[in-house]
């Protein structure tokens, strides 16, 4: 979003020229054209530095390809031996791209175009662990010696604590800062200065190593590109912004209903398929989905609809913590509840066998013989067609691939692909709302009913027991009733999402080109632009507020009339009121916060006021809570401010603290949405 701000202006007098460059800079359409991206790393090519999984370098190495990939491109990498020259090297030429966790300062910044932070950073003095007269504050580095690597801004900072009889040591060649840490662990040196994000992700490694204090506090770390390389650096900030908004899901816990009130999230493994979870027009939707979203919200936190790769990785996903229950049309059976343990069923079904409409009706397991029956694997399905055919049945069982769903499997049996398969008898009710080319045979098991239920792990009790009494509650209950009939009897649902499937819905909404335009303008991702409209007015132009807000955005008359806009009546203008207004409080927050926190404090001003923002994080920070993140911190400050107790003493006053709150929720959940269906 540019939020790394154009520092150079406040140094006008020492910007450093430019050297001279033949020919025109590559940007990147034509780095699209040469199909490879090149990417300086500091290093040597022919002994490249270690680096292990989750350090800042093997990080920012993934997050190039990733986004070399996502723009079709090849990745080459550059070695630059020296971390002085990396900058030289990009500037003459030699790369695309510095990919290589460098500090952002306003001398560095009047020479290269700096993408949106990769990360906020502490600059750390560290020393061996039980060393003599450790310095706890800078004025014990007197007559000491740091060593820090050669071309980093360490020394700058060390210069600025104005200690007396302080020496700074330049470890010459292509050292890195893991191998500067290593060395004060094998008490090869005795001081040095390291960013923190390095230090946390060589420390397990470096046991005999401590952090003293921080030099310098949150520094930006970014990665650089030629200032003539404009849609380059575009498209890395939106990247970039992509991926710090959704870095959260990949992490891992497993700590019963304590971790899902601690994260306050409810991390609900799933498949994408038309009964558990699926995306229409990026809301998420499915009988499954509905369930866990009314759960969650009893439990007062948000939800994460997580799918793996396949079925069969439901269960390991659940035991590493990546998830918290599944949901996801799930049959109890004998050997699942090994390894998991059940709530109480929510469903149940029958396993029918499904045929194409055209074909003699069978009647019985006996009319199965030589036929082909294709199932996925390590399904409840397989284990009845093996149970049957060992009773002497003469069918051939067929194993899909893991990741298929049932109705892949029934729409093979449409065209003929598949023979037979077997579906719960839900699912082939919510298949048999939109067509009519597949019937059910009959029940594999006559009078056999199968029990759905959701799965946490075994030790989780605390959750299962909220589930069984959520079950309980609501089980043919008035909100079930209604999801039931809303799947599995209405044809609308259906309708809409075989056409989205066939390609013949586009997009997110018809504004979806006025949001690329304005999301290009402004330095955002649109489809973050394309979640808060929906929040603000479910895409209608028209929409106004009680309080006289109008449009897609929900922009207030007078806010816009301030940004010198007139035409509110025109839907694209009032939309660009709205866009610039949100830019406008993201540019007004600190650039030292990290890029998903921006958004995200930018989203609760716009809809609770710059006012009650700076409330709320004032607040947090005086009862412990961190003032630079939303989620578990600002936002439990913002809902305090309802009270009275609380509001009493804020600047400005009371604010309904709940609205702020479910609306960054909703808007992160549906942008997380949104990105699996647009990507």
């Amino acid at each position: 979003m540019g939020w790394v701000r154009r520092a150079a202006a406040l140094l006008s007098a020492v910007l450093l020229p430019l050297p001279a460059v033949a020919g025109t800079v590559p940007d990147l359409q034509e780095i699209r054209a040469r199909g490879t991206l090149r990417v300086l790393v500091i290093g040597d090519e022919e002994d490249p530095p270690l680096s292990h999984d989750g350090s800042p370098a093997a990080l920012d190495r993934d997050l190039a390809e990733d986004f070399a990939r996502r723009h079709g491109l090849k990745l080459e990498i550059v070695w630059v031996e020296r971390r002085h020259d990396v900058l030289d090297d990009l500037l003459a030429g030699r790369g695309d791209l510095a990919a290589t966790g460098l500090t952002v300062t306003p001398e560095r910044s009047a020479r290269v175009a700096f993408t949106d932070p990769i990360a906020i950073v502490d600059e750390l003095l560290i020393g061996p662990k039980g060393m003599r007269r450790p310095p706890r504050a800078p004025a014990d580095l007197a007559k000491r010696t740091v060593s820090i690597p050669t071309g980093t801004v360490f020394e700058a900072s060390l210069r600025k604590l104005e200690v007396p009889g302080l020496r700074v040591e330049q470890v010459l060649g292509a050292v890195q800062q893991s191998e500067l840490i290593g060395e004060v662990n094998r008490a090869e040196r005795e001081l040095a200065v390291v960013d923190s994000n390095v230090f946390d992700a060589e420390r397990a490694w470096n046991p005999g190593v401590v952090a003293l204090f921080p030099i310098a506090r949150k520094q930006s770390i970014a990665w650089a590109v030629h200032p003539e390389a404009k849609q380059l650096k575009a498209a890395l900030d939106i990247f970039i912004q992509e991926r710090a908004l959704v870095a959260h899901a990949g992490r891992e816990w497993a700590e019963d209903m304590t971790g899902v009130r601690k994260h306050r999230v409810l991390r609900v493994l799933t498949r994408n398929n038309a009964v558990s979870y699926f995306l229409l027009r990026g809301e998420a939707a499915g009988f499954d989905h509905d369930l866990m979203k009314r759960f969650a919200d009893g439990l007062d936190v948000r939800l994460q609809m997580v799918v793996p790769p396949s079925h069969a990785d439901l269960v390991p996903w659940l035991l590493q913590g990546k998830g918290d229950v599944i949901a996801a049309s799930y049959t109890v059976t004998p050997e699942r509840g090994k390894q998991v343990a059940f709530s109480v069923p929510y469903l149940e079904v029958q396993e029918l066998v499904v045929q194409r409409a055209s074909d003699p009706l069978l009647t019985s397991v006996s009319d199965l013989r030589g036929r082909r029956i294709r199932v996925r694997p390590g399904s409840s399905y397989q284990t009845t067609l093996e149970r049957l055919r060992a009773k002497g049945a003469g069918f051939t069982i067929e194993l899909a691939r893991s990741d298929e769903e049932t109705e892949q499997l029934i729409a093979g049996v449409a065209t003929g692909e598949v023979d037979l398969t077997v579906a719960d008898s839900h699912i082939y009710q919510a298949e048999r709302v939109w067509r009519t080319d597949v019937v059910a045979a009959f029940p594999l098991e006559p009078g056999e009913k199968k029990q759905l239920a959701f799965a946490v792990r075994p030790k989780d009790r605390e959750l299962k027991a909220a589930l069984d009494r959520f079950v309980r509650q609501t089980y043919k209950g008035l909100e079930y009733n209604m999801s039931w009939r809303r799947y599995f009897e209405d044809s609308r649902i259906a309708t809409q999402v075989r056409a989205q499937d066939a390609g013949t819905l586009q997009g997110l909404s018809s504004f979806d080109p006025l949001f690329r335009k304005y999301a290009d303008m402004y330095g955002f991702d649109w489809r973050l632009l394309a979640a808060q409209a929906y929040q603000e007015s479910r895409f209608d132009p028209q929409a106004r507020s009680l309080a006289g807000a109008i449009g897609l955005f929900q922009v207030l008359p007078r806010t816009a009339r301030e940004m010198g806009f007139q035409r509110l009546d025109n839907p694209e203008e009032c939309a660009h009121a709205g866009i610039k207004h949100l830019a406008r409080l993201a540019d007004r927050l600190e650039t030292t916060l990290p890029v998903q926190q921006r958004m995200r404090f930018a989203l609760a001003a716009y809809n609770a006021g710059w006012g009650h923002l700076a409330d709320a994080r004032q607040l947090a920070r005086a009862r412990s809570l961190d003032p630079d993140k939303w989620f578990k911190n600002v936002e439990r400050a913002m809902l305090l401010l309802q009270q009275p107790a609380y509001y009493g003493g804020a600047r400005h006053g009371y604010v309904r603290g709940t609205e702020p709150v479910r609306y960054v929720s909703e808007i992160q959940t549906r942008y997380e949405n949104y990105l699996k269906l647009v990507p």
